[in-house]
């Protein structure tokens, strides 16, 4: 029947697919609307309250301890591998007091900067986890991608979303001021190319998240048989 032939399509159910997209996507539509409607533009009570709603009740902000729910009610997938345990309670603890520590230290002192501390965690870690994910195993011998020409490809498939970046940076600012305005001027003579870059970099964001989905569904045998072992975990 259509049902099974298709039942690879979702992650989870037809319902909970679509919800994912279209609930965030009607929140933009009413904050867009709103903006609009008061005329405050992109950056007023409209953006906050869409952005509180993304964090509180889209659980963008509350969705992390959900893991320590799970972990602490199904206590095999503490014992998956003969040192889990140690090793999760352990380095999640470590993990939780040097943040907390280094976050009050932010707050305390610079509280603006304190932001940008769990943006460079997760940037740095998803980076370190998939250069070891693409390292190959002790089975792959004939594999050209292997050592520095791992970090390499990282490198060279993220240049483009890097040059957005550095397009977008407060660098150019300060390009600005030692060429007095012609760093912008260059840049603005690319449009929309800029403009386009931004929204693909946030279009691959959103992709990148539905394909960990489906790439980390370690509840399915097959997935922990080739996943494991690239992890060092096999």
């Amino acid at each position: 029947p259509a049902s099974v032939r298709f039942q690879g399509l979702w992650l989870f159910s037809p319902r909970a697919d679509l919800s994912i997209l279209v609930l965030p996507t009607l929140l933009m539509l009413a904050s867009v609307w709103l903006a609009s409607l008061t005329g405050e533009g992109s950056q007023g009570f409209a953006q906050s309250i869409g952005r509180w709603t993304s964090q509180y009740v889209f659980l963008n902000g509350t969705h992390v301890i959900l893991t320590f729910l799970l972990v602490g009610t199904r206590r095999e997938l503490l014992h998956t591998t003969p040192h889990q345990s140690r090793l999760l309670v352990g380095g999640a603890s470590a993990v939780f007091a040097l943040t907390f520590a280094l976050l009050w230290y932010g707050d305390r002192y610079a509280p603006l900067l304190a932001l940008l501390l769990g943006a460079g965690i997760h940037g740095l870690e998803y980076f370190f986890l998939t250069g070891r994910m693409l390292q190959p195993t002790p089975g792959e011998t004939t594999t050209r991608l292997r050592g520095p020409r791992v970090w390499a490809a990282m490198l060279a498939v993220m240049a483009p979303i890097i040059l957005v970046g550095v397009v977008n940076s407060p660098f150019v600012t300060l390009a600005d001021g030692v060429t007095q305005g012609a760093a912008t001027a260059f840049f603005l003579r690319q449009q929309p190319l800029w403009s386009l870059g931004v929204l693909a970099t946030n279009a691959v964001v959103l992709a990148h998240y539905f394909a960990d989905a489906f790439l980390y569904r370690f509840r399915i045998p097959r997935v922990r048989e080739v996943t494991l072992p690239r992890l060092g975990l096999g």
